[in-house]
């Protein structure tokens, strides 16, 4: 057993690529709640048909923030000319581009020793890995735009899955159900922990306002609603 991205099957099951998209989750719990419903039961279907993978539940990843050398971000023009180092997947860079970043490709393994050069300006990352990572070292601004929400799959091999007695089945899903609980506790704590240890003398931390959030939602519209007529809008209205 283990998790992975959900990012990572948007090709076998397409409903993932909702997560990929920017500004369309601002609530947690509901998309936990919608996550242990029904639309966790479409996604693991789709998966269940299409990978050999049996879900047993999905993690919380984390919602994804924007860190920068350069200046306050508070709007979407205050993206614009910023070059941001963004996952090797194709739709967070639409995303990005769509709020006014230029954005450019960067495997994880190399962010670290290259975010001091002059390859890019932001980078956008969970609060954990942003200070894990030291990358809050290198960019003093922080804005907490939480444009993304991060989903991992717990999963688990079919085939194996499916060997086991049902009773066995059982237990696994039962235990599952204690750890996703508690990993999405772990989380959220985390976050909470990260923002506590930032030194404000070295790093300006940007809450959005409502106001300010509406206006990234609304350049981010375009790109949302094209893939709401891809993916169907069932799984909008569950999610948002």
């Amino acid at each position: 057993m283990f998790y992975i991205s959900t990012i990572r099957f948007s090709k076998a099951v397409p409903e993932c690529q909702f997560f990929d998209l920017p500004f369309v989750v601002s609530d947690r719990q509901k998309v936990y709640e919608a996550l242990d419903g029904d639309v966790g039961q479409l996604l693991k279907d789709k998966f269940r048909a299409s990978t050999p993978f049996h879900v047993l539940g999905f993690f919380d990843n984390g919602f994804r923030h924007v860190t920068n050398r350069a200046h306050p971000i508070r709007t979407p023009e205050d993206c614009a000319g910023l070059v941001i180092r963004t996952q090797m997947t194709p739709l967070p860079d639409e995303g990005l581009k769509q709020l006014g970043f230029t954005p450019t490709q960067f495997d994880i393994k190399y962010l670290v020793e290259q975010i001091d050069g002059g390859d890019f300006d932001a980078q956008e990352n969970s609060l954990s890995s942003t200070y894990n990572f030291n990358l809050h070292k290198h960019h003093r601004h922080i804005t907490l735009t939480g444009h993304i929400f991060g989903v991992a799959a717990f999963l688990c091999n079919k085939k194996v899955y499916d060997a086991w007695l049902e009773d066995v089945r059982d237990a696994i899903e039962a235990s599952a159900i204690e750890g996703v609980n508690e990993q999405r506790r772990f989380a959220i704590a985390e976050g909470e922990v990260v923002l506590s240890r930032l030194n404000p003398t070295e790093n300006d931390v940007v809450h959005l306002s409502e106001a300010e959030r509406a206006k990234f939602v609304e350049a981010a519209r375009p790109l949302v609603d094209s893939y709401r007529e891809k993916l169907g809008p069932e799984l909008f209205d569950a999610l948002l």
